[in-house]
Order: structure tokens, then C-alpha cells, then sequence
């Protein structure tokens, strides 16, 4: 995933919040944690591009560490185990389960 960032109306921005104690560590933080929420966004439907599973299941192994006024980092970072066939698009049919985990294929068990 690629992130890229504009700075063109910066100075303008530095202008208008210079009178108010904070504001330019507040905005900042506030705009990296719309960043970050938008990383994830796009993340899952990158994965629901290629895997047959629900967003909320994806995101159950996502955890984001969001932006304070001290600190103006963020971090989205996913770990977890393997997830459960069940998640994944699964038919019961007479022949047996059928069990589709990528958009491109299945499976029969």
C-alpha cells in the first residue's frame, strides 16, 4: 500500500491555527488519525479483493495505535492466527461442502 502525503496548503494551515494554543499538534494529530482509519479502510478491501471474507473479520485482527497531541505517530498493525474456514464462503451441497476461501477458486471436501 502506498501512502503519500501533500503539503500544499501547510503554511496556510500554520497561519490560521497560530493564535490557538495547540492547534497545529491538535490538527496534525487529528489528520493522521483520519490517515490511519483510511489505511485500514483500504487494507480491508484489498484483502476482500482477493479473499472471500467479511471486512469485520479482517479488521477483528487489525489493531491501530492512534495520534495524540504529544505524539503525532500512528500505527496500524495486524496480527493474529489462522482464521477459522468457517468465516470463508462455505455450501453444503449433496456431492459434499464446497468451500471458497479465494475469489478466484474453491474447494470441495
Amino acid at each position: 500500500m502506498k501512502i503519500s502525503i501533500d503539503a500544499a496548503g501547510l503554511e496556510d494551515a500554520r497561519k490560521a491555527l497560530e493564535g490557538i494554543p495547540g492547534g497545529i499538534e491538535r490538527a496534525t494529530s487529528r489528520a493522521v488519525n483520519r490517515a490511519i482509519l483510511a489505511a485500514r479502510t483500504e487494507g480491508t478491501k484489498d484483502v476482500g479483493k482477493e479473499y472471500v471474507i467479511r471486512a469485520s473479520d479482517v479488521k477483528a485482527n487489525m489493531t491501530i495505535k492512534k495520534a495524540g497531541a504529544g505524539d503525532i505517530s500512528a500505527a496500524l498493525s495486524v496480527k493474529g492466527s489462522a482464521i477459522d474456514i468457517q468465516k470463508f464462503k462455505v455450501k453444503v451441497k449433496k456431492s459434499g461442502i464446497f468451500v471458497q476461501v479465494k475469489r478466484s477458486g474453491g474447494a470441495e471436501l
